[in-house]
């Protein structure tokens, strides 16, 4: 075997950096876009944001850019990656091929090109948020407070605190008595003394070693420790978690009527009480997209960007690029190449625009039953219909609807709720995975609650309407939905 030095010619495809930082900037949220502009108008002096007071002109040069369909989304395709080579849609294509030294300034300046990031204030509506919430204070915040007030002797206290902070989000001690009595050298019995009155706190059962405690902290806190209901967390627990109720209630001598009825009021109680405080707040959405219903019956499609910041070029440095653009080299250099990265991330900004409105243009095209008659009317749709609808690859589709929301007439929904497989009929239609969803749960709501449904009874009930479902399916289905199988639901 010998060792040489070959040379050799072969195409290769790569993603440059500005292609990369507009897959990236496509798949974000208006929230992630407007940290974003805000982080890089702070590494980029080029880049200004436009006074919210200051009108809005109208840029003929770049209108008419945003009216072009440049491929860029779909060039960028992480399955056909392409060279980097500059956007061909460009009105000056050998612009991004060009360097900083051979960029003709000059005549940049007479064209007086803006590069600024516009919307129009027939693009900016009304957005739609939801009531932010007031903050509360953290479960462990809320712990250390009613120790504080407890009084207990310096020794206590020190413990008491050492056991909150290691209370994880559901409320449950993730350290055992024996940690906690080594740890400050005394023994287990001092230590449960000071769990136990943190399992009386505010909410009751926290600080609990595992479920079945902590139910029976918080029965008997509500004086219930002689009840059935206890008797059954106390002794039968495990019969408990497998849903036996016969036999509980043979072991115990009882109805099983009084069983079950204990076991309802025991599903009263917090299994996870951490979750209670400080994770109560409701998520706050706010909309990527707008989607509303015109007088005409058409629907119009706005992208919900007026936190966006408007940017544009700073016209003071560009007026000392023109004057350094000879005599400073170094200078020159810097701003050119600081311009160069705004005016890709402002062209990427726009192009993602362009590319929201296009997927969700289809949707609604595709979707239009449901957005005229409500959710009930959801047809099977995939992301290469859509794909192929707009002539752009998969990969970009799935970056635009995931993890984005539109607020349409029923609601917000996210764009992947548009998007579900289907179930065969008889008549050779297809219904979509909500639809069957929803008709399982109606069969479900209405069943005997003595004689529950199985799901080979469900199965046989949908082909009764003509649709064809596979028993795995309706288990599927039926586990999404978080519906107990039927010996779970079987009342006695």
């Amino acid at each position: 075997m010998n060792i040489s030095l070959e040379t050799s010619l072969k195409l290769s495809q790569t993603l440059s950096p500005q292609m990369i930082q507009s897959l990236k900037l496509l798949q974000y949220s208006n929230l992630q876009l407007e940290q974003v502009i805000r982080q890089e108008m702070q590494q980029n002096p080029i880049l200004e944001e436009v006074p919210s007071d200051e009108p809005v002109q109208e840029d003929p040069v770049q209108e008419e850019e945003s009216r072009e369909e440049p491929a860029l989304a779909e060039e960028a395709a992480p399955e056909a990656p392409v060279a980097d080579t500059p956007s061909s849609n460009d009105d000056e294509p050998a612009e991004t091929a060009q360097s900083e030294d051979e960029t003709d300034w000059e005549e940049y300046f007479d064209d007086g090109f803006d590069l600024g990031y516009r919307t129009t204030e027939e693009e900016r509506v009304d957005e739609i948020y939801e009531k932010i919430p007031v903050n509360t204070a953290s479960l462990e915040e809320h712990l250390l407070k009613q120790l504080q007030e407890k009084s207990l002797a310096p020794g206590q206290q020190a413990i008491g605190e050492f056991i909150i902070g290691n209370i994880n989000d559901k409320g449950y001690l993730v350290v055992t008595p024996e940690d906690i009595a080594s740890r400050f050298s005394t023994d287990v019995k001092h230590a449960e003394e000071v769990r136990h009155i943190i399992q009386n706190f505010d909410p009751q059962g926290v600080a609990s070693l595992n479920l079945q405690e902590c139910l029976l902290t918080q029965i008997r806190a509500k004086g219930m420790g002689s009840s059935l209901m206890a008797a059954i967390v106390s002794d039968h627990f495990e019969l408990l978690k497998k849903y036996h109720l016969p036999e509980i209630a043979r072991k115990l001598s009882v109805p099983v009527t009084e069983v079950q009825n204990a076991v309802h009021d025991l599903s009263k109680f917090e299994p996870s009480p951490g979750t209670l405080i400080g994770s109560g707040r409701p998520q706050v959405i706010i909309p990527d997209l707008i989607v509303n219903k015109l007088e005409n019956g058409e629907f119009s499609i706005t992208l919900n960007d007026g936190s966006v910041p408007i940017m544009r070029v700073s016209q003071p440095y560009l007026n000392l690029l023109k004057r350094e653009r000879k005599k400073s080299p170094d200078v020159r250099k810097y701003l050119s190449e600081k311009l160069n990265a705004a005016n890709w991330l402002l062209r990427s900004i726009e192009q993602r625009k362009i590319t929201m409105i296009k997927v969700m243009t289809a949707i609604v095209d595709k979707q239009r039953t449901w957005f005229e008659k409500g959710p009930p009317n959801l047809k099977p749709l995939i992301l290469q219909e859509i794909a192929d609808q707009i002539s752009m690859h998969i990969s970009t589709v799935c970056r635009v609807t995931n993890g984005k929301y539109v607020q349409t007439p029923y609601g917000i929904f996210e764009l992947k709720y548009f998007f579900s497989g289907g179930v065969d009929q008889d008549d050779g239609t297809e219904m979509s995975t909500s639809g069957a969803k929803d008709l399982i749960k109606e069969f479900i709501d209405n069943e005997n609650k003595k004689r529950p449904l199985s799901d080979q009874k469900l199965v046989e009930m949908l082909q009764q309407r003509g649709i064809q479902v596979a028993r795995r399916t309706i288990s599927k289905y039926r586990e999404q939905m978080n519906v107990l199988p039927a010996r779970l639901r079987k009342e006695f």
